[in-house]
């Protein structure tokens, strides 16, 4: 039976880290075999990774369960619909989120790129303390020190 999950419990020891490895017993099988096979889809795993859920497989030879992200786009079948839905609201939460912060009114933002997560691009003035480029991820709901109004 397949089902689908909003949050999930899963931890280090129950991943397959090379996609294809049961970290339990050690069964190789290709990355394909473990995602056409998977018997439950997370939508907001334990682990998270930006633009990814987590399926579950169990393992053919010792029956445990272990997971692996997969990207949204990779998401078919009758998972489809769940998997969209979800992604469409974590996008309007990201853009409802950028919408309050103070980032977007900064004049030391020079790029930001709305997906799954809102990541920033900044470069202060030289002069300033840590002056660079900083690469930032989420919205700041608080000035940070080298914050400027736009004018």
């Amino acid at each position: 039976m397949m089902s689908i999950f909003k949050h999930g419990l899963e931890t280090e020891e129950t991943h397959r880290s090379d996609f294809r490895t049961c970290p339990f017993c050690g069964k190789v099988k290709n990355t394909s075999w473990w995602i056409d096979n998977a018997c439950d889809l997370v939508l907001e795993p334990a682990i998270s990774k930006p633009g990814f859920c987590a399926v579950h497989t169990e393992c053919p030879a010792c029956f445990e369960k272990s997971w692996a992200h997969i990207a949204f786009s990779r998401i078919d079948g009758v998972w489809a619909e769940a998997a969209e839905k979800y992604k469409d609201e974590v996008q309007r939460k990201v853009f409802k989120e950028w919408g309050e912060c103070l980032c977007r009114k900064c004049k030391n933002l020079n790029s930001a790129e709305l997906k799954y997560v809102a990541w920033r691009k900044c470069t202060f003035k030289a002069g300033q303390v840590n002056a660079g480029q900083v690469n930032s991820t989420g919205p700041a709901q608080m000035e940070c020190e080298f914050f400027e109004p736009n004018e």
